[in-house]
């Protein structure tokens, strides 16, 4: 029987669904979705198509988060939440804390070890990268995290891929971050041995803490196991 889950409820600007479709997980389990096209409209920032556009090298980032995308990178970044989330947030992407996207390690801290060769000394956006990949529910930054890839956001949206769990996951337009002054952090580029590497995490920092830009999310696709 597919999965009928309406968006309405949690954010009401929502359009009607696409039709339900079945998708393919690797390993051979599948979980019943449908898409759903999000038609915000930002008033603060205009995000640039999602067409990739040939580009000559550049630096691939500086420390404070800026991004030149590469022909190689995925034009979209998504996230994975539970319904229960998703529905509580009502419908919007905001960070699990409020403030600037900085730590300051202590002497006593026992996470960060001699491989950890960016991380410095006082506060610094390089420290909360390092903070928030550990556990998130025990080191919650104001940074949103995301990954590349549309399978491991399902895994974080279905809880690990419980049977019977459900969630949504955000499709989120990378080229249009640097317009809607959206920071991001590629882990792997900060931290030596990132805490699940798979996810090829990113982090998301905002303005002052807000939530992502709604012009930012091009769909939310509902997923079950």
């Amino acid at each position: 029987m597919g999965l009928k889950l309406s968006l309405a409820r949690s954010a009401p600007e929502l359009v009607s669904a696409l039709p339900n479709k079945r998708l393919k997980l690797a390993g051979g389990d599948r979980f019943k979705g449908s898409g759903v096209l999000c038609p915000w409209r930002g008033t603060d920032c205009r995000p640039t198509p999602l067409r990739r556009r040939a580009s000559r090298p550049q630096l691939k980032r500086d420390p404070l988060g800026s991004y030149t995308m590469s022909r190689d990178d995925s034009p979209l970044l998504y996230r994975g939440v539970n319904l229960p989330m998703h529905w509580g947030a009502g419908g919007r992407i905001a960070p699990k804390k409020q403030g600037s996207f900085e730590h300051e390690f202590t002497a006593d801290c026992t996470l960060i070890t001699a491989d950890n060769s960016l991380v410095t000394i006082g506060p610094s956006t390089v420290n909360a990268v390092h903070w928030h990949q550990f556990a998130q529910h025990h080191h919650p930054t104001s940074g949103i995290s995301t990954t590349p890839h549309f399978e491991r956001a399902v895994h974080y949206a279905t809880r690990g891929r419980v049977p019977g769990e459900r969630g949504v996951v955000y499709e989120i337009n990378r080229a249009g971050l640097d317009q809607c002054n959206v920071r991001q952090f590629i882990v792997a580029e900060y931290v030596t041995r990132p805490r699940v590497p798979a996810d090829d995490e990113v982090i998301l920092v905002t303005v002052s803490s807000e939530p992502l830009p709604a012009a930012l999310i091009v769909r939310v696709t509902e997923v079950a196991v």
